[in-house]
């Protein structure tokens, strides 16, 4: 590389982000775990997956600042960009839902909102489409 040019180790990058989200999975189921169970934790662990989520963004945005690539490179540049991309929105929208799940556990008296256990247990109640096929 070219003097004063800095290119990051992609190995060590790649490692902490895939070390990020797996934690911040874990860390989001064990809060849908924490909801079945009617435990308290479950505010900790979508926290902590938040702000896991919300780290992998920050070291995502400040990769592709250094990045020594561009879109217009060749085909594979423009591939990695849009994937990467799509991952990125993908990631945002999780943080969207994040925190309108936040906002409502705060204020449970000014924004109504249900349960995710009563929506696990409706789910468990509906019929299959075999079940409604042979009571015909």
């Amino acid at each position: 590389p070219p003097e004063g040019f800095y290119l990051p180790d992609p190995c060590e990058l790649t490692f902490a982000n895939t070390l990020l989200l797996s934690n911040a999975a874990i860390s989001l189921g064990n809060t849908f775990i924490s909801l079945e169970i009617s435990s308290q934790f479950f505010i900790f662990f979508s926290s902590f997956s938040f702000i896991q989520a919300w780290t992998f963004i920050s070291l995502q945005i400040k990769e592709f600042l250094i990045m020594g690539f561009s879109i217009n490179d060749s085909v594979y540049s423009c591939l990695f960009f849009f994937l990467t991309g799509l991952h990125f929105f993908h990631l945002l929208l999780g943080l969207l839902l994040c925190c309108l799940f936040f906002c409502n556990c705060s204020f449970p008296m000014i924004i109504p909102w249900r349960s995710p256990r009563l929506i696990i247990i409706e789910s468990r109640n509906c019929f299959s489409l075999e079940d409604f096929l042979l009571n015909i």
